[in-house]
């Protein structure tokens, strides 16, 4: 856990925030909203193309969702990056703007 936000030598252009800080982002988008009563709040709304297509997730809908990693622009894209932040898993970032052809 960290103790100073900030640790600095000016003279040595070195500055060092949050030292010994850990950060778990699906702790903190999505399971500290399951326990503070929030679980039924909307998380996520995504507005498509048209503007009639919305689609809401809840905080509860994100914490049981699984999909595929590869995926274009919609709600699943963020949906895998905090399945694989709750696992410590890492995911690359790939350009998809191309489609899927651009990958063997």
């Amino acid at each position: 856990d960290f103790k100073t936000a900030l640790e600095s030598n000016p003279e040595k252009n070195e500055y060092k925030w949050f030292t010994g800080g850990r950060l778990n982002a699906s702790e903190n988008c999505l399971d500290r909203h399951l326990k503070n009563g929030k679980r039924n709040k909307a998380a996520l709304i995504w507005q498509g193309e048209p503007e009639e297509e919305v689609r809401v997730f809840t905080y509860h809908m994100l914490h049981r969702k699984v999909c595929p990693i590869y995926l274009p622009m919609v709600p699943e894209l963020v949906i895998s990056m905090l399945a694989c932040a709750r696992i410590g898993a890492s995911l690359p970032r790939m350009e998809c703007s191309a489609g899927a052809k651009q990958f063997p």
